[in-house]
């Protein structure tokens, strides 16, 4: 079997006791892929109607552009347009992860930082959510320090909604 069918396989292939949480089981590493193109292939399954496949492939697009951000670049519209149309809190997280990895210019950090700060800052996210969402605005303040003022002032409402994980840990930025 080659890896294009082992990754046609890993996506659309499931028992019928394969659930969700199966995704953990699952292990496609950034070692695995050895090109441009096949990263290409797993990203084209982020748009399946197929949740399962959905999930899988963004979990695995995460993985891999930790250590292949380069991976990402061609992807960087289809992307940021998730951002205004993602509603899955599990999908919401990676594409969190995700962002900060882009090279953005000033109209796509906005556009970034708008979403994933309301996303922050939305009670009804959960909590998981609203975390790394966090995570995402303090690694793309890092990258684009002008935007260091509203993360500040953001951290700091965040932490006045006693979000315990996060209050300990954002004491450089409040």
């Amino acid at each position: 079997m080659n890896l294009y069918s082992d990754i046609r396989n890993y996506f659309t292939g499931r028992s019928k006791r394969e659930s969700l949480r199966s995704i953990r089981k699952r292990n496609i590493t950034g070692k695995q892929i050895v090109n441009q193109e096949v990263f290409d292939h797993i990203y084209a399954c982020i748009f399946s109607e197929d949740r399962l496949v959905v999930m899988r492939s963004i979990a695995a697009a995460v993985k891999i552009t930790a250590a292949y951000p380069e991976y990402l670049l061609p992807h960087k519209e289809s992307l940021l347009n998730r951002l205004d149309h993602s509603e899955k809190k599990k999908f919401k997280w990676h594409l969190a992860v995700l962002v900060p990895r882009l090279r953005l210019n000033k109209t796509e950090i906005r556009k970034a930082w708008r979403i994933i700060a309301k996303w922050v800052m939305d009670k009804n996210e959960s909590r998981v959510v609203r975390i790394i969402s966090i995570q995402a605005l303090i690694a793309l303040a890092r990258q684009y320090p002008a935007l260091l003022n509203e993360l500040s002032h953001t951290i700091q409402v965040f932490k006045n909604q006693n979000i315990l994980p996060v209050t300990t840990g954002f004491r450089e930025f409040a």
